[in-house]
């Protein structure tokens, strides 16, 4: 029986409603298909870089360790352009790269959450027709509302039917972020990581065909907010030191007094009601975890409390006791003892050296 090669005008634009059905999936979330076809190749001609505000102020009693904070975020519509080749058929796998260099700070079920310093970390979701997905993307199959994997056929026609050719639209993306505390702080934390997440299309799970790059950007302010000595530095002179005097590693300069520094401290009622510690962030010394780094590699810096306890950097903080000044404020004082000690035990070279610390408010 001969066929008629002859269609109607309905069954013309039969692939244009299947491709916008396959799009309208494609736009709200990352699909992979399942099967070992590995024969189109996808390459991008338009990239997009897309900035996630994930600013938050969090409420009283969130700023404890292990606390999470679930809220939403949306990320914009826009083009991105995908050439694809191959067998019509061929599937199209897409997914998400997580930027090697963020660290994986733990999981709590499907959440896996990124460090973004030493005080929190933040896991993310989205939902769509076919459920909701976490990053990282596991690998599913593109079945929204019964539709089959998205092909290369799906954007040979998509590059056709739109006005001007090699453009998909990506529609606003509403995403769940959960923020964990992985240690109280005080005042505004920045968030600026660029380039956290890259999107792809490509001929395999693996992907060669980034095209949306998500940074992450904003501040997270917390009710407890303090102040060290009204912001500005405090500077330690160390004073000239002969550099025979240097002896063991580990041991201050022989007959070397330390120099004793007090800052003063305000906090707000919120953290007066916190047990309140000051830490100290700075890079310890290369074999002496028990000092700060400094721009000699034979020379550290000690730092310890008034009770001549060493406060390791990163790690050990010092006492701190407010008391309410009456106007909505605590006022404290913290004080410190620093020294150079030998960092190897050979006599350093001579010259000026410098150690850099930021000192903040830690709670329990």
């Amino acid at each position: 029986m001969k066929q008629n090669k002859h269609k109607s005008e309905a069954d013309a634009m039969a692939p244009t409603r299947r491709l916008l059905a396959v799009l309208t999936a494609v736009t709200a979330s990352a699909f992979f298909a399942l099967n070992d076809a590995e024969a189109a190749v996808c390459t991008p001609n338009k990239q997009v870089n897309v900035n996630m505000d994930v600013s938050q102020a969090l409420t009283t009693g969130t700023n404890i360790k292990d606390k999470t904070v679930s809220f939403s975020t949306v990320t914009p519509a826009f083009h991105f352009g995908l050439r694809c080749t191959g067998n019509n058929k061929d599937p199209i796998y897409t997914g998400v790269y997580v930027n090697p260099r963020i660290t994986v700070a733990g999981t709590d079920g499907p959440w896996t959450y990124y460090r973004v310093d030493e005080y929190f970390s933040i896991g993310f979701s989205w939902s769509d027709c076919s459920g909701t997905w976490y990053i990282p993307v596991r690998p599913f199959n593109s079945n929204c509302n019964g539709r089959p994997p998205f092909t290369v056929e799906d954007v040979l026609v998509a590059n056709m039917w739109v006005n001007g050719g090699d453009w998909i639209t990506r529609e606003r993306t509403t995403w769940t972020v959960r923020l964990r505390i992985e240690r109280a702080f005080s005042g505004p934390r920045p968030v600026n990581l660029r380039n956290i997440f890259e999107y792809y299309y490509g001929d395999s799970p693996g992907g060669n065909s980034t095209f949306e790059y998500i940074s992450l950007n904003g501040n997270i302010t917390v009710p407890e907010t303090c102040t060290i000595n009204a912001g500005q530095i405090i500077q330690v002179n160390f004073g000239d030191i002969g550099a025979g005097r240097f002896g063991a590693k580990g041991q201050k300069p022989e007959g070397y007094t330390p120099v004793t520094t007090s800052a003063p401290v305000t906090c707000n009622d919120a953290a007066a009601q916190r047990n309140v510690k000051v830490s100290l962030a700075a890079t310890p010394s290369v074999g002496l975890n028990t000092a700060i780094r400094t721009s000699n590699p034979d020379v550290g810096v000690v730092v310890t409390d008034v009770n001549d306890r060493v406060v390791q950097p990163n790690v050990g903080t010092l006492p701190l006791r407010l008391t309410s000044n009456g106007a909505g404020r605590n006022d404290g004082t913290v004080t410190m003892k620093a020294f150079p000690v030998s960092t190897t035990g050979r006599p350093p070279a001579q010259g000026n050296f410098s150690a850099t610390a930021a000192i903040t408010v830690t709670f329990d």
